[in-house]
């Protein structure tokens, strides 16, 4: 397929044939042939750049070490606290006014670092861009909630996921439990992929026929400051409300993009990135707008085989 792109500004726009063409397909094969796009342009530009195959493209989540200092994530954990009125345990979203939204977005040059930003090329092989960001609160406790039950995001199949931790997560603290790409992939095999919310499970032994092996999962140890990164629709993960204490927590959300996350910032700032609510879908989105746009329709098409089983992009697209 010929795409052509005009230039604006520091950006690229995809003419509106090619985008027409993929926006009239099932959602995640729309976001695949942006994606698909995006890493023809990367590789044009980049020759024979090849990234690191670090945990992150191999298993689907690594941990990211010192995102910020200690005592920097412990200032913005206090902050949370002379912000949130009534909590609502398990979950409580933080609200924020727009100076905490801007220091928020002041934090991104340092969590994407040149090496992580490295990182997540080589896992998309592209760009990538900050599409969504959200500060909550984890506290033991609460009506149970469907996220910290065994599950995959439905959303882009090359969406990354970075959960910036703002206070230390220890064995009984609240954290976040995963598989990797191969366990996951088993499971799917065995039909559990993207359970209806009422058939997620708390045991992945309860998903699988008596006597078979339950994949080997990771729940990974942070301090204040660190981070875990995974993909989201890829993996199955939950979380883990612990035995007492509380996690305060940034989260960044990534997906491909024509042109490095910094072009974005310097265009449009951050305040766009904190969107939530029944409108907070990336899937149900337009990706070859400058910025991410609502683009809720209804196709009716079960989920694909290659989406059920984890590939980032369907046969046929490269």
């Amino acid at each position: 397929m010929k795409v052509a792109f005009t230039r604006d500004g520091d950006h690229l726009v995809i003419d509106e044939e090619t985008a027409a063409y993929f926006l009239n397909m099932d959602h995640q094969e729309t976001h695949a042939g942006y994606h698909t796009i995006c890493r023809s342009v990367f590789a044009a530009a980049k020759g024979d750049f090849v990234g690191a195959a670090g945990d992150l493209t191999t298993q689907g989540v690594d941990v990211i070490r010192q995102c910020m200092l200690p005592k920097v994530a412990l200032s913005f954990s206090q902050r949370v606290d002379a912000t949130i009125g009534k909590p609502t345990p398990p979950n409580t979203t933080v609200p924020l006014d727009a100076g905490f939204r801007s220091d928020l977005v002041g934090l991104l040059p340092d969590v994407l670092s040149a090496k992580v930003t490295a990182q997540v090329e080589a896992y998309m092989g592209c760009h990538f861009r900050v599409v969504q960001c959200q500060l909550y609160r984890t506290e033991t406790g609460g009506e149970p909630h469907i996220s910290f039950l065994w599950h995959r995001d439905m959303e882009p199949m090359a969406q990354v996921h970075i959960m910036v931790y703002l206070t230390p997560s220890g064995p009984d603290d609240p954290g976040t439990e995963f598989l990797s790409l191969a366990g996951t992939r088993t499971m799917a095999e065995k039909g559990y992929a993207y359970p209806q919310f009422d058939e997620r499970v708390t045991s992945l032994a309860d998903a699988l026929p008596a006597g078979a092996q339950v994949p080997a999962s990771m729940r990974p140890e942070l301090a204040a400051g660190d981070a875990t990164i995974f993909g989201a629709p890829r993996i199955l993960h939950r979380g883990l409300d612990g035995q007492g204490g509380r996690r305060d927590v940034f989260l960044i959300n990534l997906l491909p993009s024509l042109v490095p996350w910094q072009h974005d910032i310097a265009r449009f700032g951050g305040h766009h990135l904190f969107w939530e609510g029944d409108a907070s879908d990336t899937l149900q989105t337009n990706p070859f707008g400058l910025t991410l746009e609502p683009a809720p329709r209804f196709t009716g098409l079960p989920v694909s085989e290659w989406v059920i089983m984890g590939e980032m992009l369907p046969a046929g697209f490269g």
